[in-house]
């Protein structure tokens, strides 16, 4: 091909036709040029197929992620739903003091009153593709900025969880100890299929009597008469109730992340 090429510039050239040699120089030059243009036209349409392939499989990872702490969110509220339902009776109660009540009641009410549920986010996928510079390959702008802004979303929406396990921790369980039987509490806890199975994430845990009940039968109707249990409750119930108004709005955001990831697939 180059051989023919130069076979016409020598005839054109022999020939002394100026004009129409330079005619066709620039035919020639305009052919690399095209052919140029073309050659980096292909490579950023591979590009372009390439990033797209990227994208997708980004995005069926981040679904797989984001479905994973969707279905713990889920597990999460229910734990915390029987938690505040529990509290409630507690309350109720203690407003309608009665000297029949029952030990094994108040036990395992106040055995779903232990659980401070905190959403462990699933990260690895969105960490990974923040981290990595990846990001970009999200075409969505809306989607993109969701997940660039997951991380800050968590960190607020669990404030209340950390400040119910604290208190649970440093001044609920004390109290309990001291002033009732944090024994049969316990152990109604671990017996309480409901609670282990959300607790757990395992819908087949098998629950079995690991402490026992204690000897000691402390008086159910003169512990509803302490003020400070009172205190207990209502504090363990307006911080479950934050937290859960905080997971309801972290949970709205990933179901709007995984319909739009759905919807880019």
């Amino acid at each position: 091909m180059l051989r023919f090429f130069r076979n016409i510039r020598r005839r054109l050239l022999t020939g002394n036709s100026f004009r129409t040699y330079a005619l066709y120089a620039f035919g020639e030059i305009a052919l690399v040029m095209i052919g140029i243009l073309l050659a980096l036209q292909v490579n950023n349409w591979n590009e372009a197929y390439q990033d797209r392939k990227e994208e997708r499989q980004i995005l069926r990872q981040l679904r797989s992620e984001f479905q994973t702490n969707l279905d713990q969110l889920h597990d999460k509220f229910a734990l915390r739903e029987r938690l505040l339902n529990s509290g409630i009776e507690i309350l109720s109660l203690i407003n309608n003091p009665t000297a029949n009540i029952n030990p094994d009641t108040l036990d395992f009410l106040l055995s779903r009153t232990l659980p401070a549920p905190t959403f462990d986010a699933s990260l690895g996928v969105t960490s990974d593709i923040i981290n990595s510079g990846k990001l970009y390959l999200i075409q969505n702008d809306t989607l993109r900025q969701l997940i660039s802004g997951w991380n800050g979303d968590i960190s607020f929406a669990i404030e209340e969880e950390i400040i119910w396990r604290e208190h649970r921790d440093r001044t609920y369980i004390p109290f309990l100890t001291e002033k009732y039987s944090l024994r049969n509490i316990q152990n109604d806890l671990l017996n309480d299929p409901a609670m282990v199975n959300i607790m757990t994430f395992n819908k087949n845990v098998r629950v079995a009597t690991l402490i026992g009940k204690s000897m000691e039968k402390p008086e159910a109707a003169d512990f509803l008469n302490n003020s400070d249990l009172e205190d207990h409750i209502s504090n363990m119930l307006t911080f479950n109730y934050m937290a859960k108004i905080q997971m309801m709005g972290l949970q709205e955001k990933v179901e709007t992340i995984i319909k739009m990831i759905d919807s880019e697939l």
